[in-house]
């Protein structure tokens, strides 16, 4: 048996791989800011895995804002394999590299695929990179070993580590469920870069006698049941294939702009944000040029105040922009957030409670009461950047939609 396991690793170190990683845009039109990308599984191809899919996509006039980008990674039988793991850094890097046009992101992914994607998602989590991932609006997981597939277990670890991975009991299957249950699936209970709520629908497929749908489905709550065996379940002949109508739904969902339908809200919500940032402005600053002219306990205490209160203020109305599916409050949100980033660094140590809220304050215990003006002088600066910068991305909006 030892003699068998040897040629075997022999054949893996010099069989040829049946493809290289590979990447192909089906459709990429310079005005589209919405993107479907698609991941195929364990020895899959970037196209032969999806057949006609992409196609029918590009033959639907509802999904014409739509790109379409096939991506691939090696993946062989007897071959060399990246790890798992290794594979989602290599698409965190295809998206963290995607054209900043691109702001509504769908994964499509296949078998060991979809365990790529979520390799992918947790490690920007877990280096505390959810803005890089506020663009994915929807992961559609087709026939996915979510916990494992047993079959691996039958496969010595030396052979293939990609199915290594895969086996129930591995490092990688039982690290990616605790990691997704704690950073995604129970994302909303905290607040922080370490935690994002990606909405995920699994697919079984109903003859499927390769993946069990109890290990596709997992503990994912949104869950789906579709034509097909394992792999012709990703290969849509026509539109009427369950496959296709359920991507096709999830693509309009995303899609489906607000302000169509009202456009009263969006005016009101911008208007409130450009209120809010000129009241501000009025405020603040003045509060804050004052300390520097002069510094002291009480004027640094003013503008303590006046801080947590503006930007109190303006975060509710980016907040109510929440509601609006639309890429035009992506900046104003990630401006608004590294604002209250660097004026949280600044109210650190002591807590205190103002107007009913608890907020973090400067610690008054060193001397003169008060941070060093040079800080202030920094922060003002870069407070000064940060509202310059909330003011041009409110005028682009106006102008786009000339209001």
């Amino acid at each position: 048996m030892k003699n068998v396991y040897f040629v075997l690793v022999l054949v893996c170190f010099f069989v040829n791989t049946a493809h290289a990683a590979d990447r192909e845009y089906i459709r990429k039109v310079p005005t589209n800011t919405k993107i479907v990308i698609f991941v195929h599984g364990f020895t899959g191809d970037y196209l032969s895995t999806w057949s006609e899919f992409p196609n029918l996509i590009v033959e639907d006039n509802d999904l014409n804002h739509f790109d379409i980008l096939m991506w691939g990674y090696p993946s062989n039988k007897l071959a060399p394999n990246p790890k798992i793991s290794q594979v989602g850094q290599h698409l965190k890097t295809e998206l963290d590299l995607l054209e900043k046009r691109y702001r509504h992101v769908v994964l499509v992914a296949h078998s060991m695929g979809g365990l790529v994607v979520r390799a992918s998602v947790v490690s920007a989590l877990a280096d505390g990179k959810r803005e890089d991932l506020e663009k994915i609006k929807h992961i559609v997981l087709f026939g996915v070993p979510n916990e494992g597939l047993a079959q691996a277990n039958y496969i010595p670890n030396f052979i293939n580590r990609q199915v290594s991975d895969m086996k129930p009991t591995s490092d990688f299957v039982i690290e990616l469920r605790n990691e997704w249950i704690n950073r995604v699936y129970r994302a909303n209970s905290q607040d922080d870069n370490y935690h994002f709520d990606i909405p995920t629908t699994t697919v079984v497929g109903l003859e499927d006698r390769f993946v069990p749908a109890t290990s596709v489905s997992s503990f994912f709550p949104d869950h789906a049941t579709t034509d097909g065996d394992h792999t012709s379940m990703v290969k849509p002949t026509s539109s009427d294939h369950l496959s296709f109508r359920l991507v096709r739904q999830k693509l309009l969902s995303i899609s489906s702009n607000p302000l169509i339908y009202d456009e009263t809200a969006f005016r009101s919500v911008l208007k409130e944000i450009e209120f809010s940032l000129a009241a501000r402005s009025e405020f603040l600053f003045p509060a804050i040029q004052e300390f520097l002219n002069r510094p002291t306990k009480s004027k640094w205490e003013r503008v303590q105040r006046e801080a947590i209160r503006n930007l109190d203020q303006l975060q509710v109305g980016i907040e109510k922009s929440m509601d609006f599916d639309s890429s035009n409050f992506v900046e104003l949100r990630r401006i608004v957030n590294l604002a209250r980033n660097h004026t949280d660094k600044k109210f650190v140590n002591v807590r205190r409670h103002w107007n009913g809220k608890e907020h973090i304050l400067i610690d008054i215990s060193r001397p003169g009461d008060h941070p060093p003006v040079e800080q202030v002088e920094e922060w003002n600066r870069q407070l000064r950047a940060h509202f310059g910068a909330l003011k041009a991305e409110l005028e682009r909006i106006y102008q786009e939609h000339a209001i």
